[in-house]
């Protein structure tokens, strides 16, 4: 008698469970042809995505879910659910399988199975670790770990299980942040919890999870050390396949990282073992691996260790599918090397007959992929783009993976048209990318923690917006290669959070500052755009003029690697710069003014990031833009030893040898395109200043924009060199989606009164100064006036109530503790002798107005110190209805001078604040000409101003 269906399903769930997938394949087969009905047929479906290589496909599980809820099955339902979100993430969209994860857990809650539930929870934390959204995930995580410790009715070995798992994740998470000391602890708390429920191995299992995701969020070094902690706590577990196939995920990564010697012999060590253990699939994936570590130096090398120790067994072995489509499509791609076509087309079809047959469609898509990427690395992009269609054309792509492949086919269209000598094809090249870009944007927006900040975009992502802004200036469309620039210095959450309680409710959880909506954006009017058009289209000519009137240039930068690609936007035609980043005059700039800067491992490696200590950069500072007095009272806290490592530091070196107007000159080289710079420059005598509304670049957000040379200093010129702030009005702007949200929101229709918060913790007395110029005044203990206290629910209420003209906060601003700027802050008074944070959240969901100008006066309180954009107080000032707000972009000084300089800029402000901030640099630049040891630029020169609407 045969088995009934449910017998199969019992059966197969019990092969699952055990791992002996090759017969709950088998027996996935029988079910499938029993079963009679929607609701077997969903049943089997379900358990065929716990199965690898069943080709499970999303969207065949998602509707058995809908099946199994709608015919009351709801624990099938929900376990469904959870296979979709675990079907979702290994094919590459964490989003929907954390969306997934989120479903199962709310349909195992309404069940009653809390730790079903619990676990859902864990599998949605993971994807959006691999989503790179690594602090939602740790708030999620965090918030599973306290109802952990405040559980005391779910059995404790479940309860244990789940603290590991929590542990193990939030610490992988924390490793990628840089965070070790914590993510030491949670993981040795994951590892004694796995021990003591005797699975060590359960543990390693994570860290191979977070190895994957690292090593795809371009994060190798960690992913190489995540893989050889995991196969090392394998191997003393005594679960040596696992080890082995951690050391396989090392010995990639390890290639990659370009340690060839290091990876064969890791490889060696695998297969040694996998042909003893008779594991075909390991063998085979070792093979192909060893190959690859040869393949671009030695590719006949690489073809014979791919074939010579593989036999017919291993290729037709039923459990290796996979492994042998992989194994003949890397015969393909080393034949394309060696110019062998009919070998190359031959293997190719195999790897294509191969995955065809067993029914697994992302595996040809990727294959065919693969090969146009060989195709075109042989030097024929024109047959790796035709090949790219014809992948596109199946119809079968959508997401990331069809943005994956439009991003290829325009990478090799402009290297086929450059290898041909003729201009690129917009149809052929821009087309698809501008489709990519926009699959990429919606991705990125379909997350609460969408951060579109540089270090914050994968690798595949940058790769679609460098390729779309190639394209777009290849063919001839600057104006929209600065809408493409625009749109990756982007912050944002869900459009419709946006202004709701919902929204709220996300900042007080600690969620990211809701800074945009998704827009797509234009250069001009009727101009192409580029992006997400959900809500619209922002037009950059059209935004500049609201910012800065008309005439106003807009000018963003974006880097790639080594080069920095520039726009201005304005009046004339859009003027591009792609010139090679000056990265040796970034940190020189950066030593000249003390400031610690961080670097990557590329340009430690070439010698320029040796870090000097604090002390010592102190000690640096006044080089160039503080006066000499300063820099020794700094260096008389170094020994001899300290001051020559100093002196001899690269950056500092060349910063001397340089000069303030050389360094700034080579920067301007960067920044400023030259016809721009021609076009300042006959501006000169113009009735009418040009305004330059300037996005911060990212990493380069420390720069002075108002001295940049507008030409190359003369001999012993020095100084007296034309500067930007001689002929334009410099105003910074947050990214243009947000300045477009910001448009519609009126300002303070208030009185002129001055409002100056200063000195809330009594230890900046010389804040105090700034009280002069006040109709009211809110300080710390000082003042002998408790009801003057500047706590943050005195100073909401003064700006709620009394509605000032201007509001100068001079106080000590406050960094996120993490990566979200919501958390920024500016730090006041309590009621119990302590400090309170006014942070970005509390002004985004308070129901304040802001003043038209606010003055802040805090070390970098404008939040360019990530070098990423403008973030925090700021912008929360500019959302809640400020025209501008006038910061600083380096560390205060508590010093004389500089806060001279701070009451000048107060004066400024107070009588003029439409024109102040610019007649203040002016004037600065006019007495630093004159008498430079009285008017030091550091004191000045970082003063910024933020603007995301017209000040007129």
């Amino acid at each position: 008698m045969q088995p009934s269906v449910e017998l199969l399903l019992e059966q197969i769930d019990v092969a699952t469970e055990q791992g002996e997938f090759g017969l709950a394949r088998s027996l996935l087969v029988q079910a499938a042809g029993r079963a009679a009905g929607d609701l077997e047929r969903a049943l089997v479906v379900v358990r065929r995505a716990f199965v690898p290589d069943t080709g499970a496909r999303p969207e065949d599980v998602a509707e058995a879910a809908s099946v199994l809820d709608r015919e009351g099955w709801s624990s099938e339902a929900a376990r469904g659910n959870g296979a979709l979100g675990a079907l979702l993430a290994a094919g590459g969209d964490p989003v929907g399988a954390a969306r997934a994860y989120a479903e199962a857990e709310r349909a195992f809650t309404r069940l009653g199975d809390v730790s079903s539930a619990r676990r859902s929870i864990v599998n949605r934390a993971a994807a959006l670790i691999s989503a790179s959204r690594l602090r939602e995930a740790l708030r999620i995580l965090d918030g599973l770990w306290q109802q952990l410790r405040a559980d005391r009715t779910t059995a404790a070995e479940d309860r244990a299980l789940l603290a590991a798992l929590t542990a193990s994740n939030a610490g992988g998470a924390r490793l990628t942040l840089g965070e070790d000391a914590r993510a030491r602890r949670e993981l040795g708390v994951a590892a004694r919890l796995y021990e003591g429920l005797g699975m060590p191995a359960r543990g390693a299992t994570v860290l191979l999870n977070q190895a994957f995701a690292a090593n795809r969020s371009d994060q190798p070094e960690l992913a190489l050390d995540l893989y050889r902690r995991a196969a090392d706590m394998l191997d003393r577990a005594g679960d040596h396949a696992a080890a082995m196939k951690a050391l396989s995920g090392a010995a990639a990564v390890a290639d990659r990282l370009g340690r060839a010697e290091q990876s064969e012999s890791d490889y060696a060590i695998v297969l040694r073992y996998a042909r003893a253990a008779h594991d075909r699939q390991l063998f085979l994936r070792s093979v192909i691996g060893r190959s690859a570590v040869r393949a671009d130096a030695d590719p006949s090398a690489a073809l014979r260790l791919l074939t010579e120790s593989v036999t017919d067994e291993d290729l037709t072995d039923p459990s290796c599918v996979v492994e042998a489509g992989d194994w003949w499509l890397n015969r393909s791609l080393l034949a394309t090397r060696l110019d062998d076509d009919d070998t190359a087309e031959s293997a190719f079809g195999e790897a294509t007959r191969i995955f065809t047959e067993a029914d697994l469609p992302v595996h040809v898509i990727r294959a065919a992929m693969a090969r146009a990427v060989g195709l075109d690395a042989a030097g024929r992009p024109g047959e790796a783009a035709d090949l790219g269609w014809q992948i596109l054309g199946t119809g079968r792509l959508s997401g990331l993976i069809a943005a994956h492949v439009q991003t290829n086919i325009a990478a090799f269209g402009l290297r086929a048209a450059q290898q041909a000598g003729v201009a690129p094809d917009p149809d052929l090249v821009l087309n698809p990318v501008l489709a990519a870009v926009a699959e990429v944007e919606a991705f990125r927006y379909s997350l609460q923690s969408a951060g579109h900040r540089e270090g914050v975009l994968s690798g595949q992502e940058r790769t679609t917006y460098a390729t779309a802004i190639d394209a777009a200036a290849a063919t001839g469309e600057v104006d929209l290669v600065a809408a493409l620039i625009e749109i990756t210095r982007t912050h944002a959450v869900p459009a419709d959070q946006v202004g709701t309680d919902r929204g709220l409710g996300l900042l007080a959880a600690g969620a990211p500052f809701p800074l945009a909506v998704p827009r797509a954006v234009a250069g001009r009017p009727g101009g192409r755009a580029a992006g997400y058009e959900r809500e619209g289209t922002v037009v950059l000519s059209e935004l500049a003029e609201t910012v800065g009137g008309p005439g106003t240039w807009w000018v963003n930068g974006w880097i790639d690697r080594e080069r920095a690609v520039m726009a201005a936007l304005g009046p004339q035609p859009t003027f591009i710069a792609d010139t090679a980043l000056d990265v040796d005059a970034y940190l020189a700039l950066l030593a000249s003014m003390g400031t610690v800067f961080p670097v990557d491992a590329r340009i430690a490696a070439d010698g320029r990031g040796d870090a000097l200590d604090v002390a010592a950069y102190r000690a640096a500072r006044g080089v160039l833009l503080t006066d000499s007095a300063l820099r020794e009272r700094w260096a008389q806290r170094l020994s001899a030893a300290q001051r020559r490592a100093v002196d001899e530091h690269p950056a500092v070196a060349l910063a001397r040898r340089e000069g303030e107007a050389g360094l700034l000159w080579r920067l301007a080289q960067v920044l400023v395109p030259e016809p721009l710079r021609r076009v300042l420059l006959d501006a000169s005598a113009a009735p009418v200043r040009p305004v330059l509304a300037v996005a911060p670049v990212p990493a380069m957000g420390r720069v002075p924009w108002a001295l940049l040379p507008l030409r190359a200093p003369g001999d012993g010129e020095g100084r007296l060199t034309p500067r930007l702030a001689d002929v334009a009005d410099v105003v910074h702007v947050p990214p243009a989606v947000f300045a477009a949200g910001t448009a519609a929101v009126a300002s303070s229709d208030g009185h002129a009164d001055v409002l100056v918060v200063a000195d809330p913790l009594g230890d900046l007395p010389a804040a105090r100064a700034h009280t002069a110029t006040a109709d009211r005044v809110l300080g710390g203990r000082w003042l002998d006036d408790p009801n003057r206290l500047a706590t943050p629910d005195r100073v909401l209420h003064a700006l709620r109530e009394e509605r000032p003209g201007t509001l100068v906060l001079a106080a000590h601003v406050d960094e996120p503790t993490d990566d979200n700027p919501a958390g920024a802050g500016v730090l006041l008074a309590d009621h119990d002798s302590g400090e309170a944070v006014l942070t970005a959240r509390d002004l985004a969901a308070a129901t304040i107005t802001a003043p038209p100008t606010t003055v802040l006066l805090g070390c970098e309180s404008l939040g360019a110190s990530t070098g990423a954009e403008w973030t925090s107080v700021a912008l929360a000032l500019l959302r809640a209805g400020g025209s501008r707000v006038v910061g600083t972009l380096w560390p205060s000084l508590d010093d004389p001078a500089a806060t001279e300089a701070e009451r000048l800029l107060v004066r400024h402000m107070v009588v003029d604040p439409v024109r102040g901030h610019a007649a203040f640099l002016r004037d600065r630049l006019a007495a630093w000409r004159h008498r430079p040891d009285s008017a030091v630029a550091y004191h000045w020169a970082g003063f910024a101003e933020v603007r995301a609407r017209s000040v007129a």
